[in-house]
């Protein structure tokens, strides 16, 4: 539900200073609160609540957030968090599950209302059912896992912990009925608060805020994650103290953020040191290999010895080279870090670049926040390379799709001004297709379909394949299904990963492609293409749109006929683009007597659109869908 954060302070020693701020102030007194928390009790949930079947405001929801209140007393410099949560349809069951990211040690309290036989059997949950785990420099994982939850359930999570959160979600994707939170004004504690999304809220007072009936977040296709765009707070700590007392300074700006990461035992000492890697070093300096297949040697050693676990990670744990020696599992920090130690070992100078996954949403420039920081990437600056080896698939150079979030943050301590670099330095998804479609004189007609797939394209081509368990049976099932198309023979022709590219060969049955009206024959040239249907078909659009990368589309079509017919109708040649050029089409005809030919090119020069060039978009490819599907008439000769 929430994303991965990492927050390097040390909470243990804050809370310390705050008890010592607390007594020498003398400002321990107990939590009062005002607004909507004192009239719901933990635990107490109203008949009224448990039959409810339908929520009123969005009859397809399958779960719903009854309130969500949230305070933090400026006295304590403690957070209390209530939520309450009741699931609707049996869709709705994973809503009894949660992740909550907090930045020191919580306290959770969990109860499951259920209505059995017209009472209200209250279940409390027990320690076993919410997990810590992945606890580095005092940064806490609580994952809550309710039991015996089913459709009519009602769900109680309480927690506090010292400090601010990370963030303040007024809006899910479920709707929510209530939500509040109140900041209270602190002498010991400053922080920076930043407003994100598109539905309002309403704020009572200073620090006081609240959404009623706030609507689900509802996705949209080629968007990026939904917690870009949902409604909420993001907070940052600046410090803890005051003067002449405890004081703390937390991390405001980038540069400080790339020291901690530098001076922490996860991160920089990994690139320190690593000694067991001084083995490996030998091995390709032994090989007088040149620089840049000594990267491609890096790289390949680190992939043969680890593999990914499929874990997000800015930080490595401990015991690396046990994990590279023995149990070669490993988080993404780990492989890449020991990537780049291993490379710098080599007198390749490679940085490290920290970044937030498209999942775990954008980096501000302008706000400095180590807790949004969820992975690491390596950087060969001299060649303007990016390094990610978390995949057999990937090489030097190209990033795996979740890494591509606008830029990194460079972590290098020679350079007193903060770095970034963009994440997708010029690949695309490119394709191309050559079609030959022979009609027979009898009316049926085959097809020979060959796809060449580079770059990003052949990385998702990889993935798919991966998807069916490489097995083609079930692979040209899809295809066929999904294309309407008789495939009689399937082969590769060729796959090289070092170079991203791939190329697949289709023997097709098209007779029942064709439409015979009596005199006419009419075909359809073009069989497979991503853009047969315009992928926009609301009327209008919130939030951009994002395609991922830049993409080229080239198709070359011949279709062959007898003698018996003769061209009837055939569709002009025409080219158009978008305003600004962000993407363009073309279709190009050529004709003779026994032979038609295709050239049909879409370039999208773009990754991201506004909101506001959505409808130029939707009306763009509407165009190309038309264009894509026009068939050609022959005639038959007299």
């Amino acid at each position: 539900m929430i994303t991965h954060y990492i927050y390097l302070i040390n909470f243990n020693e804050i809370q310390n200073m705050s008890r010592i701020i607390i007594i020498v102030i003398c400002l321990a007194i107990c939590i009062t609160s005002s607004g909507q928390i004192n009239k719901v009790k933990f635990g107490k949930v109203s008949l009224s609540d448990l039959e409810m079947n339908v929520y009123e405001k969005d009859s397809s929801a399958n779960a719903v957030i009854l309130f969500d209140i949230g305070k933090f007393s400026g006295r304590d410099i403690k957070f209390t968090r209530h939520l309450r949560v009741k699931i609707l349809k049996k869709s709705g069951l994973s809503w009894g599950n949660w992740s909550f990211n907090t930045p020191s040690k919580s306290t959770f309290k969990v109860v499951v209302n259920n209505l059995e036989n017209a009472e209200i059997i209250t279940e409390k949950v027990t320690s076993e059912n919410v997990y810590e785990e992945d606890v580095i420099d005092n940064f806490s994982i609580y994952k809550v896992f309710a039991p015996n939850v089913k459709v009519g359930s009602v769900i109680d999570i309480k927690y506090s912990h010292f400090g601010l959160p990370f963030e303040w979600r007024f809006q899910y994707n479920i709707p929510v009925k209530y939500n509040e939170l109140e900041i209270e004004e602190s002498d010991f504690l400053t922080y920076n608060k930043e407003f994100v999304g598109f539905e309002p809220i309403q704020a009572l007072e200073d620090n006081l805020w609240i959404a009623e009936d706030m609507p689900a977040f509802k996705k949209e296709p080629f968007l990026s994650n939904y917690s870009n765009y949902v409604s909420k707070f993001q907070f940052q700590l600046v410090s803890l103290g005051t003067a002449g007392y405890s004081y703390q300074e937390v991390s405001t700006t980038w540069e400080k953020v790339r020291q901690r990461l530098l001076e922490n035992d996860h991160f920089g000492e990994v690139l320190n040191r690593s000694t067991f890697l001084n083995d490996y070093v030998r091995e390709i300096r032994a090989l007088n290999l040149s620089v840049d297949d000594q990267i491609q040697a890096a790289f390949d050693t680190i992939q043969k010895h680890l593999k990914w676990n499929g874990q997000n990670k800015i930080l490595a744990e401990f015991g690396l080279k046990s994990k590279f020696k023995t149990t070669h599992s490993a988080n993404s920090a780990e492989i890449n870090l020991l990537l780049i130690a291993l490379l710098n070992k080599l007198n390749i100078k490679t940085l490290p670049v920290v970044l937030s996954t498209r999942e775990n949403g954008y980096l501000r420039k302008n706000y400095a926040s180590i807790d949004r920081l969820n992975y690491v990437i390596g950087y060969i600056e001299d060649k303007e390379l990016l390094l990610d080896g978390t995949s057999l698939f990937l090489k030097p150079g190209i990033l795996p799709q979740r890494c591509l979030n606008l830029y990194g943050l460079v972590i290098d301590n020679s350079n007193d001004a903060v770095e970034w670099v963009e994440l997708n330095p010029g690949y695309k998804d490119m394709s191309r297709q050559l079609t030959v479609v022979n009609i027979k004189p009898d009316g049926t007609a085959d097809g020979v379909l060959s796809i060449s797939h580079d770059q990003y394209d052949y990385l998702e081509w990889i993935e798919e394949r991966k998807l069916y368990d490489n097995n083609n049976s079930i692979y040209l099932n899809e295809i066929s299904e999904k294309n309407q198309l008789v495939i009689n023979n399937y082969e590769i022709v060729k796959d090289v990963k070092s170079k991203l590219t791939s190329t697949e060969r289709f023997e097709i049955d098209l007779s029942d492609e064709l439409i015979d009206t009596g005199d006419e024959l009419i075909v359809s040239p073009i069989l497979i293409h991503e853009y047969s249907n315009n992928p926009f078909k609301t009327e209008s659009r919130k939030y951009p749109v994002d395609i991922f990368y830049p993409k080229s589309i080239s198709s070359i079509i011949r279709v062959n006929f007898p003698e018996t017919y003769k061209i009837g109708a055939l569709p002009k040649s025409s080219k158009f683009s978008l305003s600004g050029g962000g993407a363009i089409f073309t279709y190009l005809t050529n004709s003779s007597e026994k032979r038609i030919d295709f050239k049909i090119g879409l370039e999208i020069k773009k990754s991201v659109f506004t909101a506001d060039e959505y409808l130029a978009l939707k009306r763009f490819f509407a165009e190309v869908s038309k264009k894509i599907n026009q068939p050609i008439e022959l005639v038959k000769n007299d």
